[in-house]
């Protein structure tokens, strides 16, 4: 074996061993470190703004900045709180990601007619709007969270 290719073996077991130290936004106990809040907040923007483009691709046309994913990293304070308010930004923003263009459109007429019963996402977008600042950040409040 050449000394290259033991650097190399030495660099891949190495990430094993990191990757496997580490741990992942979806499973962080207690606070979650900054680079964890970091891929939380990317995540969440990212997921958002998939369904947003994907299902209403002018919604921020005529506005600036008209790209969703900046806007939601520039426009959305509550993404950097670290508390309940943070997560439940946070949250809400993961359940817009993963609804159909059906569920989006549903979601979105709610939200304009402030009618917060019986449509997905739409409880978790309510409870965003009424959090605690002096609770504690928790991805898991509602049960299992996954990105």
């Amino acid at each position: 074996m050449t000394s290259m290719t033991r650097s190399i073996h030495a660099c891949f077991a190495l990430v094993l061993v990191m990757g496997a130290c580490s741990r992942t936004a979806a499973n962080y106990e207690g606070q979650p470190s900054d680079q964890e809040l970091v891929e939380l907040r990317v995540g969440a923007c990212e997921a958002m703004c998939e369904t947003m483009d994907r299902c209403d691709p002018t919604r921020f046309a005529n506005v600036e900045p008209s790209d969703c994913y900046t806007r939601c990293m520039t426009l959305t304070p509550a993404l950097y709180e670290v508390n309940q308010c943070g997560s439940r930004e946070m949250l809400s923003m993961y359940c817009i990601g993963d609804q159909t263009c059906e569920e989006y459109e549903e979601w979105d007429l709610s939200i304009d007619r402030q009618d917060y019963e019986g449509t997905a996402c739409v409880a978790e977008y309510e409870l965003a709007l009424h959090c605690d600042e002096d609770l504690p950040f928790d991805m898991h409040e509602y049960g299992s969270f996954e990105p």
